[in-house]
Parts: structure tokens; C-alpha cells; sequence
């Protein structure tokens, strides 16, 4: 059976969540409740597609030792997957959600280092893919795992001519920005991730606009660039506009970011114009928000969200 959507995460992690009233550092919290998911980017991102309907296949980097919520995460949504296990434990990262403020805060391990054997052996499943199928990079790099590892995987499956999508950041996103692979088919970096690779401060929209060209001069067909609350710019080589969410109340931010992608790879597959795919991906992105986990509402919600969407086109 044809996958024609592959998403790769290396650095994957059991998602904990816990929620207090407020959140005083250096002092004992009762947290008011608690729940582990399996996550990682380019998972969330398999697991959004998923519930939009779309047959995808999941790969990467899992530890042996604790692969139960993520087996069962793939079982429940029908996403096969192709993961390279290894020996040892997936990590864990825990998000503290504050509910007084509204903010979250992250304290992320690092990942078990992981040797050359298990990249290689990643690399050899990937060569089975499609020809022109797609292809999402997401997410940290674990240690042990080459800077340039993406660069050097994008590389090996140029024959392939994959529609590929990277979210990461970085010397990951810097050496698949500066390297000798084919550019990516879109790149969705936010306003931090995208000053750190140009070198600059970015604060007028005129700032922002001249990185992203510098951008899709290189060959990137679309650059995303997520703003937080205010939104995300969206550019192409052609045009560029700026989409802003509708206000709702948020249940978690955690993974707000992959349900976006998972909503530009949506857009993509069904060949959305520009406004279109802003509005899609918006909505997935705001969609998430009403729910915990890497889960989307159901599609009338998206679509009924997508509808709210503003959308304004900026001098390009």
C-alpha cells in the first residue's frame, strides 16, 4: 500500500502534562492533574493527519524499553508504524501547564544518545519510499545524531523528488538552509528560528518579508512563519499574506505548532492556493488548542475554524 505521507521523528518523548492553579517556582505545587502522551513533532504531526483522515506512516527513533503509548497511539489511529527501535528508553519531557496565566512551561530531556547503527538503519527504510510522495522533518536532533543528519538524508533521496516539509531548527535547519541538498519544499519556522538563522533582529514586517524572500530565492517553494498569538506570515515566491487566528479558549498549547504543519501537508495533498492553505493550517493549529494530546476536532470544527480565519495580503 502507497503511504503518501511519511513524517520522521528522531528526538521523540512521552509528552507528561500537568496542570496546576498556579505555578510558584522553588516551592511545592499541587498538580491537579496529569497525563502522559506519545509525542514528538513529527508524531503530533502523524497523529493530526490521522484524524483528518489521512493514511500516514510514522517513522523515526523509538527506545525499547517504553514504546507502550506510542504502539498504542499508532494502533488506535491506524498509522503504520516504521520506527527503528533502540536499545534503552524513549525520553520524557514534562510540560507544566499554569492554569492561572494561561502559560506552560517545558523542562525537555535530551534523548539517549544514538549511534551511527540505528541512523543508518533508518536511512536504508526510507529508501523504500514512494517517488513523490511526502516527507516531514520535525523536531530536535538527538545526541550522537550529525548536525547535517536531514541535509544528508535529503540528499541520499533526491531521486525520490519528495515534496519535503521541515520543521526544526537550529544547526538542523542551518545546514539544510546553507547545505548542497535540493531545497525543501516548505519551511515553517518561527520568528526566533527564523532572526537566529539570518543573523538579525526582525522587528518590522519589512524585516521579516526580506528574510523569508532571501528564503524562497534559495528555491523554497513556501515559507511559514509562526508569529505566536498574532498569527503566522505566509510566503511564497508569488505572494504573501498574513493570517490571524479567531480568539477561543485554550485547553493546550502543546503541539499547536505540529497540528499547523499537519494542516499545511493537508493543503498541500489537495493543491490549496495560498489563502486557502493559511486558513486550513490556522484552523488546525487553533483546532488543537481547544484539546489536550496530539489530537484534532472533528472535521466540521476545523472547517467551521478555518471560516473564522483572517487573512490580509502584505507587499511581497
Amino acid at each position: 500500500m502507497i503511504h503518501p505521507v511519511t513524517t520522521v521523528t528522531l528526538n521523540p518523548a512521552i509528552d507528561q502534562t500537568l496542570e496546576v492553579d498556579h505555578l510558584t517556582v522553588d516551592q511545592v505545587n499541587r498538580v491537579d492533574s496529569a497525563c502522559s502522551n506519545a509525542g514528538g513533532k513529527g508524531i503530533n504531526v502523524a497523529s493530526c493527519l490521522a484524524d483528518w483522515g489521512i493514511y500516514v506512516c510514522a517513522s523515526g527513533l523509538l527506545g525499547n524499553d517504553n514504546p507502550e503509548l506510542f504502539t498504542r497511539l499508532f494502533k488506535q489511529k491506524k498509522i503504520r508504524d516504521n520506527f527503528v527501535r533502540f536499545d534503552g528508553e524513549t525520553r520524557t519531557n514534562i510540560k507544566i501547564v499554569n492554569k492561572s496565566s494561561g502559560g506552560t512551561t517545558d523542562l525537555n530531556m535530551s534523548g539517549q544518545n544514538i549511534s551511527k547503527v540505528y541512523l543508518d538503519r533508518l536511512l536504508q527504510r526510507l529508501s523504500a519510499l514512494e517517488n513523490g510522495s511526502t516527507l516531514v522533518l520535525s523536531g530536535s536532533l538527538p545526541p550522537g545524531c550529525p548536525e547535517d543528519f536531514y541535509t544528508h538524508l535529503m540528499q541520499e533521496l533526491a531521486p525520490k523528488n519528495l515534496r519535503i516539509i521541515v520543521d526544526t531548527s537550529g544547526p538542523a535547519l542551518s545546514s539544510i538552509l546553507t547545505g548542497h541538498a535540493s531545497a525543501p519544499f516548505m519551511i515553517k519556522p518561527n520568528l526566533h528560528e527564523l532572526e537566529t538563522f539570518v543573523g538579525r533582529d526582525l522587528k518590522e514586517t519589512s524585516d521579516i518579508i526580506q528574510a523569508a524572500q532571501e528564503l524562497t530565492n534559495r528555491g523554497i517553494e513556501n515559507v511559514i512563519v509562526s508569529l505566536g498569538s498574532e498569527g503566522s506570515l505566509f510566503f511564497s515566491n508569488k505572494e504573501a499574506l498574513h493570517a490571524r487566528p479567531p480568539k477561543i479558549t485554550s485547553a493546550s498549547s502543546v503541539g499547536a505548532g505540529d497540528a499547523m504543519v499537519a494542516g499545511l501537508v493537508a493543503a498541500a495533498l489537495d493543491n490549496l492556493n495560498l489563502e486557502e492553505m493559511a486558513k486550513l493550517a490556522t484552523a488546525f493549529a487553533v483546532g488543537k488548542l481547544e484539546l489536550h494530546g496530539p489530537n484534532l476536532p472533528s472535521k466540521e470544527r476545523i472547517n467551521s475554524l478555518a471560516k473564522s480565519v483572517t487573512t490580509s495580503h502584505i507587499n511581497n
